[in-house]
């Protein structure tokens, strides 16, 4: 049966499957693994954000200038939890960005990527909105739930938008859990990364190494496939 809503199996897992993992990440701080009552409860709160703070109509274009890292699955959730859609198209959008980024304080919202959550050290973000510090004052219920179904566009890029049924049709052919070697530097979100976030949504996990995907953290983590 098809879902009413994109992300109504993580929803629905919050409760009914709180523990699963769904975004374990390795990097200096060690291994963080989100729960699906976890990402859910970031996503929410990343929603409210996006509709109660930047004031983000339906419809509209996010771009998350961020690298692979689990901030970055969160918020992908949390602009489509809002009905916007992640944009890889040059063109007017809200924009998220790493603090390190040197277009950082042009951005609407910044994040420090901290593996822990906390707010930016880097700038001063009196006049920008940082995530470390703004999404977790946010309601832990979603204020503005938003009418999104499958054939929503989710992400738009240089070719067709991709609707959320394109994407959990991709999504459907990954292996239960997948690896990603972020690029810290980067301040282009990895074009895999919304489909691998569907996948999560969907059931799936994703294991994120800030570094280098070792045979240890394979084997420990069943990875089957990394990008």
């Amino acid at each position: 049966m098809t879902p009413a809503h994109p992300l109504q199996s993580l929803r629905a897992a919050a409760t009914s499957d709180a523990g699963r993992p769904c975004v374990i990440w390795y990097g200096d701080e060690g291994r963080i693994e989100l729960s699906a009552a976890s990402l859910w409860n970031y996503a929410v709160k990343a929603a409210n954000l996006f509709t109660q703070e930047c004031d983000l109509p339906m419809g509209s274009p996010v771009r998350l200038q961020l690298p692979a890292h689990w901030q970055s699955v969160g918020l992908i959730l949390g602009v489509w939890l809002a009905g916007a859609a992640v944009t890889y198209a040059d063109a007017p959008a809200l924009v998220v960005a790493h603090d390190g980024d040197a277009d950082a304080m042009k951005a609407d919202v910044i994040t420090s990527l901290d593996a822990w959550g906390r707010a930016s050290e880097n700038l001063s973000t009196a006049t920008v909105l940082d995530i470390g510090r703004d999404l977790r004052a946010q309601s832990d219920v979603l204020i503005d739930l938003r009418p999104v179904d499958m054939n929503v566009t989710a992400v738009i890029s240089a070719r067709e938008p991709d609707t959320f049924t394109d994407l959990l049709a991709q999504a459907s052919e990954l292996p239960k859990t997948v690896g990603v070697v972020a690029q810290p530097q980067s301040h282009v979100l990895p074009t895999e990364l919304p489909t691998i976030a569907a996948h999560v949504a969907a059931g799936g996990c994703v294991v994120i190494c800030a570094e280098q995907m070792t045979d240890d953290v394979a084997r420990q983590e069943q990875v089957a496939l990394w990008m």
